[in-house]
């Protein structure tokens, strides 16, 4: 067990192995006050830090909170988070680093993305790399329901305008709350996307998977539905 400690307390969410074997991990650490920082923590395959990561093996965002990573085919990393925007709302923000665990300033603007929809709090749960080297984000909007939100950037980090509207999916349901959790690609160029919509019936929970094609900016919905019943499932 090889234990890394940054602040008062420090929670891992992501790890990745990369392909010579280096352990990625990415998480927060939270100080006394509430806030939180964003690090990426590179070890070697024995455990040791790797110095040539970051500062001593850590790279260090501060002020955001980490939600997933991902690796991208030259090495570099892609980390997704949620952080506070200019309408001081909360936004999915999107950073790259480069092999070496410094941010990439050719990157958005100088290493980092900010996707808001004015005025809604987002938050960010997975993102995904499509085969091209475009972005997925899944995620949601808080408010009195919540609005399920998957986000499709360019390489470089700028919206995917050919997704959606905007680059931008938001599923809204009258009265019923909904999220993606996580989002995954099929080989046919399809998209997954796991999470929940709530409609409670009689104790019941659905479930909803979805599917849309990359090649196009329209959605094509394919429910399958999974219900749980308290004590059972079905």
């Amino acid at each position: 067990m090889n234990k890394v400690s940054i602040a008062e307390d420090d929670v891992a969410r992501t790890v990745l192995i990369q392909s010579n074997g280096r352990i990625l991990t990415g998480g927060n650490s939270f100080g006394q006050i509430g806030n939180s920082d964003i690090h990426i923590i590179r070890t070697k395959s024995n455990g040791s830090m790797d110095n040539t990561f970051g500062v001593g093996g850590i790279a260090t965002i501060p002020g955001g909170f980490f939600c997933d990573m991902a690796l991208l085919s030259g090495g570099k990393i892609i980390v997704a988070g949620s952080g506070v925007g200019p309408t001081n709302t909360n936004n999915y923000i999107v950073y790259r680093f480069t092999k070496n665990g410094v941010l990439d300033t050719t990157f958005g603007n100088a290493g980092s993305v900010a996707v808001n929809m004015l005025y809604e709090n987002m938050i960010c749960n997975d993102v995904t790399i499509q085969p091209d080297g475009k972005i997925l984000l899944g995620g949601y909007t808080s408010g009195v329901h919540r609005n399920m939100i998957i986000v499709r950037l360019k390489a470089n980090g700028n919206l995917d305008n050919t997704f959606a509207t905007g680059g931008i999916f938001k599923l809204e349901i009258a009265n019923r709350g909904s999220a993606c959790y996580q989002l995954a690609m099929q080989n046919d160029g399809k998209i997954v996307a796991g999470g929940f919509i709530d409609m409670i019936i009689l104790n019941s929970y659905y479930i909803f998977d979805f599917r849309c094609s990359t090649a196009h900016s329209k959605w094509n919905f394919r429910q399958y539905i999974r219900r749980w019943r308290r004590g059972n499932s079905k």
